[in-house]
C-alpha cells in the first residue's frame, strides 16, 4: 500500500494549491477527507451542508464496461466504445455518509466555489446546486481517467513518484 509521508503530503498540497488547473483542489480535499476518486468527482454543490460544514457522499462516478440489451458485455469493435461513464449510488449503505470538513478545508472549499462560479459566469455556464464541484472547466463531469491524469500532472509538479489516486485515501 502506498502512503505519502508528511513531507510528500506537503509537497503535493503545495503543487495542487499552485496548479493552474482549478480542480486540482480536489487532491487537497481528498488528502483531508479520504474520499474515493469516484466520490470526489461525483460531489455536487447541493451535497454541501452549510450549517454543519460537511459534505454528504450521495453518488459515485465510474467508467464501466457497456452491456447490450441481453446483459452481455459489448465486444470490442473498431470505432465503437466499450465503456461508459456511469453516475450511481455508492456501493454500500456505509459508503453513503456525511463527512465533516475542518475549518481550513471549509474555507478552501468556499474560496474554490467562488473561483469556480466566477469562471462559469465568464463562460456563460450555469452554476447551481447540481453543478459538480470537481468538474471539467466546461462544467461536465470528469471521466475518472481524466482526473487521474490531472493527479499525475500534479505529482510530477511536486516531483513525487508515480502513485495511484487511491494512495491518498490510504494516506488519510
Amino acid at each position: 500500500i502506498d502512503i505519502l509521508s508528511v513531507e510528500e503530503q506537503a509537497l503535493l498540497h503545495s503543487a495542487a494549491s499552485s496548479s493552474a488547473e482549478l480542480p486540482a483542489f480536489g487532491i487537497i480535499f481528498t488528502l483531508s477527507t479520504g474520499v474515493r476518486l469516484g466520490e470526489l468527482i461525483g460531489f455536487q454543490w447541493g451535497d454541501i451542508n452549510v450549517k454543519s460544514h460537511s459534505i454528504r457522499v450521495r453518488r459515485t462516478v465510474g467508467r464501466l464496461q457497456k452491456v447490450d440489451e441481453d446483459g452481455n458485455l459489448v465486444a470490442k469493435e473498431s470505432g465503437k466504445a466499450t465503456t461508459e461513464i456511469v453516475i450511481r449510488s455508492p456501493k454500500s449503505i456505509t459508503s453513503q455518509r456525511e463527512i465533516p470538513l475542518f475549518d481550513e478545508l471549509w474555507d478552501g472549499l468556499m474560496a474554490y466555489r467562488s473561483r469556480q462560479s466566477e469562471m462559469f459566469d465568464a463562460f456563460g455556464i450555469d452554476f447551481n446546486s447540481s453543478t459538480h464541484i470537481f468538474c471539467m472547466p466546461t462544467g461536465k463531469v470528469y471521466d475518472p481517467r481524466t482526473y487521474e491524469d490531472l493527479f499525475k500532472r500534479t505529482l510530477k509538479a511536486a516531483d513525487l513518484p508515480g502513485i495511484n489516486f487511491h494512495a491518498l485515501r490510504h494516506t488519510f
